[in-house]
């Protein structure tokens, strides 16, 4: 039974890396769910393949087409949806004033929670998937006392347990992308604009004012009129700065 278990673990996390190396290959603007694993596996393996993983969790997605907000937050990985919430929770900003803005069609970034895996309904992280309290003392912090999510020991064979993975109450392990997801929900309940498939290509300053304008590939435009946070890759973060409209000499060429 535990060999069935390794082989089966070792499978789907060899389909899952396998898949989203497939995704994050392109830098390319994919069409709407096409960067859904679930959705390149069942193409590619024929629909309710049990080596596929669940659909992505979704989140409602804002339609207009030329947004004006206070904030806004280029990316909605860890650090991008922490940050939304954050600034909602303290206060600082309406909640409706904050859009978010991705890339892809799902959150998350580089944590990345696989659901759904074969007769045993599998998780598999592909990316971020455990947390310590000596290590990622933060991470814990925010997940177990101000989200409220539930834990379990990472290894079994720790005794104390050193590190853990985001559980049910029943103790099985939902992915650490759960973490991300609740925030997401959170924020979103409360307001929080959010527009997926939106990938920054360039901002500037709008002349004769304190606002900046947000270009993304395919076209669409944004107002941002107090503060734009790019929660994004060093690697993303350079492409998109030295195609900006910023102070001369403050990006190498």
């Amino acid at each position: 039974q535990w060999q069935t278990l390794v082989i089966s673990l070792l499978v789907c996390g060899t389909i899952a890396v396998s898949l989203l190396m497939s995704v994050l290959s392109s830098s390319e603007l994919r069409p709407h769910h096409e960067d859904d694993l679930s959705f390149i596996c069942q193409k590619q393996l024929g629909p309710g393949a049990l080596p596929c993983p669940d659909a992505q969790v979704k989140f409602e997605e804002s339609t207009e087409k030329y947004p004006k907000c206070e904030v806004g937050i280029i990316g909605t990985g860890p650090s991008g949806v922490y940050t939304a919430m954050l600034l909602i929770r303290s206060e600082v900003v309406s909640p409706r004033d904050i859009c978010l803005f991705e890339m892809s069609s799902r959150v998350g970034g580089r944590v990345y929670s696989l659901r759904g895996f074969g007769e045993n309904s599998l998780t598999v992280d592909a990316g971020g998937y455990r947390m310590s309290k000596k290590d990622t003392p933060s991470t814990f912090f925010l997940a177990t006392e101000i989200l409220g999510l539930s834990v379990t020991c990472y290894d079994t064979m720790d005794d104390p347990c050193i590190y853990y993975n985001v559980a049910d109450e029943e103790g099985k392990k939902i992915g650490y992308g759960t973490v991300v997801e609740t925030m997401m929900r959170d924020i979103g309940k409360r307001g929080a604009r959010f527009f997926p498939r939106h990938k920054l290509h360039r901002f500037e300053r709008v002349s004769s004012s304190s606002s900046v304008l947000l270009e993304f590939r395919g076209g669409d435009q944004a107002e941002i009129r107090n503060a734009l946070i790019l929660a994004v890759d060093q690697r993303s973060l350079l492409e998109i700065v030295r195609k900006s409209s910023l102070p001369k000499g403050l990006v190498g060429e």
